[in-house]
């Protein structure tokens, strides 16, 4: 266990937990309206999404998922809709008290305050929904997880570990935020409390129509970084298949740069067919999460690879921009040169395949 990564990870997750978001927003009305207590039924219901999103992760289903536009943006329009609905809900106390002021000027503030207490599992659902509701938070475990992890090493445990952190970082958190808004609520009047729902009800209607106006799914991408497909085709001996491009040392995965408007696996079944003659089904693939390095050929820029793996060993044919292709050993010593990406982070992983699958015979 890499203690300085889960150090790096900790203080990452901190500062995420603290800015505000759908869960947060959730999380303050129910305490405003319902209290503390019930509000942390809800915030039982988020950490669970959270708990979830990390095994999604470790199994690689998340990255199934970031994988198809399609499925993707289905579950973005879903979440997009209910985080409005849900905003629509926090607003309509507002405007429904609007006219009751105006037919009855006194109304009792104490009798306003609290909604109708609802049933812990129904807020336990509520919080579970609004965190699922969002698939960016989808995006996050498959895009900053792997750069914690440390393939080579116990990847379940690792996740065990990080989860853990994750509830340990948040809870206090959500908590601090309920016991503000509920002893709030208590000392101001009752338009206040109203008009505070009301804001984040407003706050979740804009987000959920950003996220429903945002455009299809492609994956964010800074100037300095070069997004691409790798494949990690292993045989059964032990070695993984690598390319050396023309007028380059270093040899690295085959695979290349994700066009706009393609999955990552599109992007790697075209690249092998164009620079391998190597046609190998979808399915054949597992995904093993992105990882970030220096480029080997590019002078400062940065290369975000979507690994695949594959157990296969077949015929390939150099072309285009490829000048050479080997097979390499996964351990023992390496005779040639290799990226920093292969190096650091794939051939690890294709070690831990390679030894699952001999522990599996």
């Amino acid at each position: 266990m890499d203690w300085s990564s889960v150090a790096t990870f900790a203080a990452t997750e901190f500062l995420l937990c603290l800015s505000p978001g759908p869960a947060v927003l959730l999380v303050v009305g129910l305490s405003m309206r319902q209290g503390f207590w019930r509000s942390q039924a809800a915030a039982a219901g988020i950490l669970a999404t959270n708990a979830l999103y990390f095994a999604l992760s470790a199994a690689g289903v998340a990255s199934l998922i970031l994988m198809s536009a399609t499925l993707f943006n289905v579950v973005k329009i879903v979440g997009a809709v209910y985080l409005v609905w849900l905003g629509i809900k926090m607003i309509a106390p507002l405007f429904s008290r609007r006219k009751a002021d105006s037919s009855s000027a006194l109304v009792s503030a104490a009798s306003l305050r609290r909604a109708e207490p609802e049933a812990p599992f129904r807020l336990f659902f509520r919080g579970f929904s609004v965190q699922a509701a969002n698939p960016k938070n989808l995006a996050f475990f498959v895009a900053i997880l792997p750069q914690f992890v440390n393939p080579a090493g116990d990847v379940a445990l690792q996740m065990v570990v990080f989860g853990g952190l994750s509830v340990a970082l948040e809870l206090p958190i959500l908590i601090i935020y309920a016991l503000a808004f509920s002893s709030l609520a208590r000392v101001v009047t009752e338009r206040l409390v109203a008009w505070l729902e009301g804001s984040a009800g407003g706050i979740l209607i804009m987000l959920g129509a950003a996220l429903a106006l945002q455009k299809g799914h492609e994956p964010m991408n800074d100037d300095n970084t070069i997004r691409i497909a790798a494949a990690l085709i292993i045989n059964t001996r032990g070695e993984m298949l690598t390319v050396r491009k023309r007028g380059t040392t270093a040899f690295m995965q085959p695979g290349g740069k994700i066009d706009p408007g393609e999955t990552p696996i599109e992007a790697l079944m075209r690249e092998l067919d164009e620079e391998l003659a190597l046609k190998l089904s979808p399915e054949t693939f597992r995904p093993e999460g992105v990882y970030r390095e220096q480029a080997a050929n590019e002078p400062g820029m940065i290369v975000e690879a979507e690994a695949f793996s594959a157990f296969a060993e077949p015929d390939v044919a150099p072309q285009a921009e490829i000048a050479e292709c080997r097979w390499l050993p996964l351990f023992g010593d390496v005779s040639v040169k290799r990226a920093a990406l292969s190096e650091n982070h794939l051939f690890p992983i294709a070690r831990k395949r390679f030894s699952e699958l001999e522990s599996a015979e």
